[in-house]
């Protein structure tokens, strides 16, 4: 009996997993939508940000390297020149991964590598199918992201201004004006009745507080109630009284400051930066006397926005664009405080968050990422830069000595200034090997240094950072005094002797002018490995640049006018960093890399 129930269990449990396994689809256990949505996070916070920052350069939009582009799935699945990038699912086959890990003939990026990590990530994203979420721009779903697109733009706050008839009422007797009317339909259809009419008193003191924020006096209040004239002629007379005070343009243009996110300090800064913002003042009273001269809103928002554009020799109005710099600094980390502009530009202006876009497209408004990053293109390559928009408040006798103090101060300041950003670049010139090198192990120094405490003698990341966009920059232009350092740095590491010969060979063979003549000097020999082209490029710009001091030395002693290139060596060497160009002749300027 107890035998043959308990064999009776056996042959059922193994029925139920012969039924479990033959419902499972054979690819594998099927995706819950827990999975899903973890995959679509990962994509939006790990994928698709690596992409964009380290791929888009050359196979975006406007640039498609090897014909290939990266900002869709249709366009990784059909691939470019060599074929197909990704093959989900198989990460192997993989182009993509095949490319980044530069392990074969196919390296990218060409001038630099990802860091483990960065491979990692990219390697699960195509383990996983390479999922990319659906209503995301080139997704297999692109009809229901442009369904969903249409909706969203048919939503009445993305409508024009139209010009409604006014709705039937039952009793016009009380509305007034056109708004009247709809305020009234509104009451009516939920049954409801206009509050009874405000007296006098109560009538002065809301105007007041609206409009100028303060209380009026017993004595106004006494005239107002008084007042034999009908009700709305001293209603109009108030408003336009009230109107006229300059306490309202302090009134209302504290709420535009709100929106503005305007504060006299900058919340955490990095080292001695001071924490006061010297434009907030200028702002402030920018805004508050655009309120009390009744300027144009539209006028209000494009000097806000672009004074310096439309604008620019009116010191006034160039006060306005405190909107765009008087947030907040977040210890320094560029990306962050270009978010709050772009952020402050939006929601303030057009009452929408692009910031979401930051990540993703927008999952509610029509703000696609591109968008966001179009907007960022425009304020990365904006520079900030402080001028005198107004006079000073002194006048009388006080004002020369004022004058004389203030100019005694600034030629301080730039004469210190002047001798620590001279210090601080011979610095930098001389150890252009220890930089070169950093460009080999970027992972190890952060974008932003904002948490570092940095001695005289340590590497400055921000100095890494503009060394590997001045990198990139030259490997795109085929730069003939850095075209060494990009073939060799495409070399492996660990074969790196041996290919270094044929690199060696093809660049002694390449015709007049595409190689500068000082690098083709410094690399007859090969290399042993990266660390001795960075020193043989450290060697040669050392002694670039100290030719180039004795040459402006000589000039001062002899009292005559520096010279703008080196003749006899014909590489420029420019005074916060070194930058070289090729060899054509004494009439070519120094360069600017910083």
């Amino acid at each position: 009996m107890h035998e043959t129930r308990f064999a009776g269990v056996i042959g059922f449990r193994i029925f139920a997993v012969v039924v479990l396994l033959w419902a499972l689809p054979l690819t594998g256990r099927a995706e819950s939508p827990a999975d899903t949505s973890a995959h679509e996070d990962f994509f939006e916070s790990e994928v698709r940000p690596l992409l964009l920052s380290q791929c888009s350069d050359c196979h975006g939009a406007e640039e498609q390297s090897g014909g290939l582009r990266i900002d869709s799935l249709a366009s990784l699945l059909s691939g470019g020149d060599t074929g197909p990038a990704i093959v989900p699912g198989d990460v192997e086959s993989s182009l993509l991964i095949q490319a980044i890990r530069q392990t074969g003939e196919l390296r990218m990026p060409p001038d630099s590598r990802l860091n483990e990590d960065q491979v990692k990530v990219l390697e699960r994203w195509i383990s996983l199918g390479a999922p990319w979420p659906v209503g995301g721009r080139g997704s297999a779903s692109e009809s229901q992201h442009d369904a969903a697109e249409a909706k969203r733009r048919s939503h009445w706050a993305f409508q024009p201004v139209g010009n409604p008839p006014l709705p039937l009422l039952s009793d016009y007797s009380w509305c007034r004006n056109p708004i009247d009317f709809f305020v009234l339909a509104a009451l009516e259809s939920k049954g409801m009745a206009p509050s009874p009419r405000a007296d006098r008193r109560t009538l002065i003191r809301r105007v007041y507080y609206d409009l100028v924020g303060l209380p009026p006096s017993k004595e106004e209040v006494d005239q107002f109630v008084s007042d034999p004239g009908g009700d709305l002629d001293i209603y109009r007379s108030l408003c336009e009284r009230l109107l006229d005070s300059p306490q309202y343009g302090v009134q209302w243009g504290r709420r535009w400051l709100d929106v503005a996110r305007y504060s006299d300090t900058k919340g955490y800064v990095p080292g001695a930066e001071d924490r006061y913002f010297v434009q907030s003042a200028a702002y402030r009273d920018w805004v508050v006397n655009a309120f009390n001269q009744d300027m144009p809103y539209d006028r209000f928002l494009l000097l806000q926005i672009a004074a310096d554009q439309i604008a620019p020799d009116d010191p006034a109005s160039l006060a306005a664009m405190g909107f765009l710099t008087v947030g907040r600094r977040f210890q320094g980390v560029a990306h962050d405080i270009i978010d709050d502009r772009i952020d402050v530009l939006s929601r303030g202006t057009m009452g929408l968050t692009a910031a979401c876009a930051r990540c993703h497209d927008h999952k509610y408004d029509p703000i696609p990422t591109s968008d966001y990053y179009s907007l960022y293109g425009v304020f990365m390559n904006c520079m900030e830069r402080q001028v005198q928009v107004s006079s000073p408040r002194v006048d009388g006798e006080y004002l020369p000595a004022l004058e004389a103090e203030l100019h005694k101060r600034i030629e301080k300041r730039d004469s210190v200034l002047a001798t620590e950003i001279a210090a601080a670049n011979q610095r930098v010139r001389s150890r252009v090997t220890d930089y070169l090198l950093t460009q080999l192990e970027l992972h190890k120094y952060p974008e932003e240094g904002f948490g570092q405490v940095l001695g005289v003698n340590d590497i400055v990341p921000m100095f890494v950072r503009r060394w590997q966009a001045y990198l990139l920059e030259t490997g795109k232009r085929q730069d003939p005094v850095f075209l060494a350092w990009h073939r060799y740095a495409r070399l492996p590491t660990e074969d790196f002797a041996q290919r270094a010969e044929s690199v060696t060979r093809e660049l002694s063979e390449l015709p007049a002018g595409s190689l500068n003549r000082f690098v083709a000097a410094a690399f007859e020999e090969p290399p042993e490995s990266m660390r001795e082209v960075a020193e043989r490029y450290g060697q040669m710009l050392g002694d670039i640049d100290r030719d180039w001091t004795q040459i402006v030395a000589t000039a001062k002693e002899k009292s005559a006018e520096p010279p703008n290139s080196l003749d006899s060596i014909a590489v420029g060497v420019v005074r916060t960093g070194i930058a070289v160009s090729g060899a054509r002749g004494a009439d070519r300027q120094r360069g600017v890399l910083f």
